[in-house]
């Protein structure tokens, strides 16, 4: 999708317009939408509005994040050099019934060694 070519390249501006320019015309974003959109804004270690797409744009779409989405927002915070941050998303799994994955844990596990 055009929004995952964004995601190859970290034009996060771009693929949040084509989320919104979606949601215009009447196509509902789901999860896929937003973790492209979320892969998109850690390329450009946006992680702030990585964060923001998890916490505020899923949720006005009605999309309940799974540990994927997670994962793509920890992952954008691991980039960006925020592995406090990283650790904070962790926490915020429970508020949406999620735990941790072995994903999860390898991208922790990989930033701590770093």
């Amino acid at each position: 999708s055009a929004i995952n070519a964004c995601a190859r390249v970290g034009n996060w501006e771009k693929a949040l317009l084509l989320v919104v320019d979606m949601a215009s015309k009447g196509i509902e974003p789901n999860e896929i939408t937003f973790m492209a959109a979320i892969r998109a804004c850690a390329e450009a270690r946006q992680w702030e509005r990585a964060l923001l797409i998890l916490t505020d744009d899923m949720a006005e779409y009605g999309v309940v994040p799974t540990a994927k989405s997670f994962n793509a927002v920890i992952s954008a915070c691991v980039k960006s050099g925020k592995l406090e941050r990283a650790m904070q998303v962790v926490d915020m799994m429970a508020d949406f019934n999620c735990s941790p994955d072995v994903r999860t844990v390898t991208t922790l596990l990989h930033a701590v060694v770093k």
